[in-house]
């Protein structure tokens, strides 16, 4: 993974520059891009297809969309289970 978001720098259009406006459009995308390499990375070794990103659901259900499949889930109770299963993959 640490050479996945390295690799990301050669597709920077902020790679050259280091002021405070730079840095936070670089610190957004990475944010993005991490969660959606983890989530990836995770579908590859398990065998699954990669999901695509939808651009109308916020930064954390994306997340859980590319990593089970499907959306957000409604009950409390399938929410920690999806969580629980992020922090696995982390560990």
């Amino acid at each position: 993974m640490r050479t996945a978001v390295s690799a990301l720098a050669l597709y920077d259009a902020d790679a050259t520059k280091n002021d405070h406006d730079a840095n936070i459009r670089k610190a957004i995308r990475l944010t993005s891009q991490i969660a959606m390499i983890v989530a990836a990375y995770d579908r590859i070794r398990k065998g699954k297809p990669v999901v695509e990103a939808d651009r109308s659901i916020s930064h954390a259900a994306n997340f859980l969309l590319q990593l089970n499949g499907t959306n957000l889930p409604q009950r409390p109770s399938e929410l920690w289970i999806s969580l629980s299963s992020c922090m696995r993959i982390m560990s």
